[in-house]
């Protein structure tokens, strides 16, 4: 196990924030738990916390989460998972699509770029979802609710830490797990 974080302790000291001020630990009502998550939903570059090692290769990365809302509706308005973060601006981010609730993989390298989405539906706003991201060697494969929805290869980010966030879109988090497959 590499991180294992539920926002219990009501602090995400482990977890860097790319823009301050727009991410909190909160109580979800319908969990009956801490969660993580922010609000703002105007800004159109990442809203972006990064926890783990930049040395990281292949990690095995869940968490649940929830989208609270979008500021409307794009193939680049996202919320989700991030691994292989090296910084603010180079990462992949998995995330759920506002425009038909399909999940993207995302590529931030010094800009933003979609490069694969999943064939069909797998989520919507309001309600909670268990997402799965591998990521070995340059195979991305996601999972939500422990169905296959994608599996990607693409070797621009080779190593990095992970991260959650959103673009566009406001969504909590909680039971963020990491492991080394």
């Amino acid at each position: 196990m590499l991180l294992d974080e539920d926002f219990e302790a009501f602090e995400a000291s482990a977890w860097i924030a790319a823009d301050e001020g727009v991410w909190a630990i909160s109580t979800d009502t319908e969990l009956q738990s801490q969660v993580y998550g922010q609000s703002e939903t105007g800004a159109s570059s990442p809203h972006l916390v990064s926890s783990g090692d930049v040395s990281w290769t292949n990690v095995r990365v869940e968490a649940d989460f929830k989208i609270v809302a979008f500021n409307g509706s794009s193939s680049s308005y996202l919320a989700g998972l991030c691994v292989r973060v090296r910084d603010a601006e180079n990462f992949y981010m998995v995330g759920l699509r506002s425009d038909n609730g399909r999940m993207q993989v995302r590529n931030f390298e010094d800009g933003g770029s979609n490069l694969e989405q999943s064939e069909s539906e797998v989520g919507t706003v309001g309600q909670w979802y268990h997402m799965r991201v591998d990521a070995i060697g340059s195979t991305l494969t996601v999972y939500v609710d422990e169905v296959l929805v994608l599996t990607i290869n693409d070797s621009t980010h080779a190593n990095g830490g992970i991260g959650l966030c959103t673009t566009r879109a406001s969504a909590v988090f909680d039971n963020v797990l990491v492991t080394a497959p």
